[in-house]
């Protein structure tokens, strides 16, 4: 049974993208809609390496993080921000939720990492 399995996964990786061009693929399907066939390669890709369901995970959890602290730096009073599928489905609590200390933990570590991603391409 391994061995089928093995063989499957060995013919899977054969027929989709590298993993390099998934992770293009994921990017892009957080800003637009795929198309079929780049559905279907993200997709088989993803039922057979680990790294990019990861890296998967990880990029909704920014995308999440990231939208919530938008909404975190607007004016509006936090009981008028409408509730949206990612803070409504997120496992990740919604700025809501959050504390104003946490928040401002977020916001800081955020812009500290900002800082040092500008100061790391300055080198370049």
């Amino acid at each position: 049974m391994n061995t089928l399995k093995h063989y499957f996964a060995v013919v899977l990786f054969s027929i989709t993208p590298p993993c390099k061009e998934i992770t293009m693929l994921a990017s892009k399907a957080m800003d637009t809609r795929l198309s079929l066939k780049e559905r279907f390669q993200l997709r088989t890709h993803l039922l057979i390496c680990s790294a990019c369901q990861r890296f998967n995970i990880q990029i909704h959890t920014l995308h999440t993080l990231a939208h919530d602290h938008f909404h975190s730096l607007s004016d509006t009073n936090e009981s008028e921000v409408p509730e949206t599928e990612s803070n409504k489905s997120s496992h990740i609590p919604s700025q809501r939720t959050l504390r104003l200390e946490a928040r401002n933990r977020i916001q800081h570590a955020i812009t500290a990492a900002l800082h040092d991603n500008n100061l790391h391409d300055t080198k370049q």
